[in-house]
């Protein structure tokens, strides 16, 4: 009951129905680099549309630290970094692999299982967050959201080389096999926080973004 009249309190002395703090604001940037990803996505600049994924996948990978250093853990965050992972690891994805070549009327119905699987495996997560394998091992039920990333880059690297409507297919099916591999009851390592990781992150990044700029493509 206190902390019901406590939160009538805030909403009656506040304009908005919540106050951000620095962590959210940083945590919405997400948002906002997913959101030029569909677009570069959307005009076929797809070396920009994985860069910015990437941006956004470490602003996202960062986003507990950034809680910890500024002390600003509340249960609000938690509710809105579930949103903001589906739109950075589910939609801005599916839209690069639909424009990839997914849009074909027989593969598409894939995207729209990987979005499904997506939501189920966040809504878990969101609901009993990581389980501890060890004394200090952490892993996660379902295998973690942001693999959709690599293997978005994987298959552009490889349609880079070679052109074949067979690269397509084979992303299809690894799709499919990632969409079930989401919702396994299985434990799967959590490691998208680790340093070698997040330099991996940082690099691939890099790339994409050199090899967008080497086309002569816009950044925004």
């Amino acid at each position: 009951m206190a902390e019901n009249q406590e939160n009538m309190t805030v909403k009656k002395e506040n304009l908005f129905i919540v106050r951000l703090n620095w962590s959210d604001l940083i945590a919405l940037t997400g948002v906002l680099f997913s959101l030029i990803s569909i677009l570069h996505s959307h005009f076929g600049r797809f070396e920009n549309a994985i860069a910015f994924m990437f941006v956004a996948m470490l602003i996202n990978s960062l986003d507990g630290a950034f809680v910890k250093l500024l002390k600003a853990e509340r249960l609000f965050g938690r509710y809105m970094d579930g949103f903001i992972e589906f739109l950075v690891y589910l939609i801005a994805p599916a839209v690069f692999f639909y424009y990839f070549g997914f849009e074909r009327l027989h593969i598409v119905w894939i995207l729209l299982l990987f979005g499904a699987c997506g939501i189920v495996r966040l809504s878990v997560y969101d609901q009993i967050g990581d389980v501890k394998t060890g004394q200090k091992e952490i892993a996660r039920l379902g295998m973690p959201v942001f693999w959709s990333h690599f293997i978005a880059a994987a298959f552009y690297g490889l349609a880079f080389l070679i052109k074949s409507d067979l690269v397509v297919y084979l992303a299809a099916a690894v799709m499919l096999a990632y969409s079930f591999l989401m919702i396994l009851n299985r434990r799967f390592a959590q490691f998208d926080t680790k340093p070698h990781v997040l330099v991996i992150i940082v690099c691939l990044m890099s790339l994409f973004l050199w090899l967008g700029m080497s086309k002569g493509s816009p950044l925004f």
